[in-house]
């Protein structure tokens, strides 16, 4: 994880809270070279969202309920050894398959075809 990204992650649950996950993640993911080198992570947020929803954002980030949302994904990519994002993991007949880093729509369609075709 780099420097910004539980605060990151902390935002994008809460911000899935009020049903803007979709707007945020997008914002979060688009703005990430600027985020992440100035550590303006609410920046990125409040730019897709009205000032209400921004501070409403900001308060459940605090939440120890959205902390341990975030928290469990942290130990379950740990306890599964995830090292890159995105990583996905297919599963078929109890043998997992990572596919990690960016992967085109068309390829990725071809090899979960293939998987099922097996």
């Amino acid at each position: 994880m780099h420097a910004y990204a539980k605060q990151a992650a902390l935002l994008a649950a809460a911000a899935d809270r009020i049903g803007k996950f979709d707007q945020v993640s997008q914002a979060l993911f688009k703005q990430q070279d600027a985020w992440a080198a100035t550590g303006k992570v609410e920046e990125a947020v409040d730019s897709v969202l009205t000032p209400a929803e921004a501070k409403k954002v900001r308060e459940l980030a605090n939440d120890p309920s959205v902390a341990a949302v975030v928290q469990r994904d942290i130990d379950l990519g740990n306890r599964l050894n995830i090292t890159a994002t995105p990583t996905i993991i297919l599963t078929k007949n109890l043998k997992s398959n990572r596919v990690t880093g960016f992967v085109s729509y068309a390829i990725l369609k071809r090899y979960i075809d293939q998987q099922l075709a097996d």
